[in-house]
């Protein structure tokens, strides 16, 4: 085990469209984390059950986008895809602060959910489809590593940033 381990993470080390995933996962999840690591701020003037319900527009529309994404591909390139999601979940995650009532983030978190989903989904093709068949569940591995830690990592990250939601706790 451990000897296929070393030769997955060889492989990684070697391979530059594996490590461009890796990059692109990583900066995207180390950023992207600050809305749902900080929402519990933006949510705080409607209680829990509006924190319950914006998380709930996110994940509708997590499942939105999930359902578009084959319908999309035809048209639009991979590379595309992630670039115009990522300009639109950047913008949703500076919007949402500015934002204040509750059917405009419902909204805003709506669209970044669908935005999320488009991202991360295309980035797992991603991380599959740059391995030979025989990396492919190492590389998935790695690719989930650098997701769940950069999320985390971002988290921690953006719980220090001191004055992004600050406007909206009022």
């Amino acid at each position: 085990m451990l000897a296929a381990m070393s030769d997955g993470v060889s492989h990684m080390r070697g391979s530059y469209p594996v490590k461009s995933v890796l990059v692109r996962s990583a900066v995207f999840s180390i950023s992207a984390s600050a809305l749902p690591a900080l929402l519990p701020l933006l949510a705080h003037p409607f209680g829990s059950s509006g924190y319950g319900l914006l998380l709930g527009f996110f994940g509708v529309g997590a499942l939105t986008g999930a359902a578009f994404l084959p319908l999309l591909r035809q048209f639009v390139s991979a590379d595309a895809l992630v670039s115009v999601s990522t300009v639109i979940f950047a913008f949703t995650t500076f919007a949402a602060p500015e934002w204040c009532t509750f059917s405009l983030l419902s909204i805003t978190l709506f669209v970044a959910g669908v935005a999320w989903i488009q991202i991360l989904a295309s980035l797992n093709v991603a991380a599959q489809m740059m391995c030979p068949a025989h990396m492919r569940a190492r590389a998935i591995s790695m690719y989930l590593l650098v997701l769940q830690g950069g999320l985390a990592g971002g988290a921690a990250l953006w719980a220090r940033s001191p004055n992004w939601p600050a406007r909206s706790v009022r």
